[in-house]
């Protein structure tokens, strides 16, 4: 069984990156790539607060 990508933000992120991807030619984003890119990478994945507190 496999585990959700660490809450909505992570569905979304593979939803758009699966879209915009099969046009470009992107592989899907796939759950090792997904948590690199959050934590070293472009992707922010919280609440407002948490991603830009003010």
């Amino acid at each position: 069984m496999s585990r959700p990508l660490r809450g909505q933000g992570g569905l979304e992120a593979r939803f758009a990156r699966t879209s915009i991807g099969r046009e470009r030619g992107w592989s899907p984003l796939g759950r090792e790539e997904f948590v690199d890119e959050v934590e070293h990478g472009s992707l922010s994945v919280g609440t407002a607060e948490t991603v830009a507190p003010m």
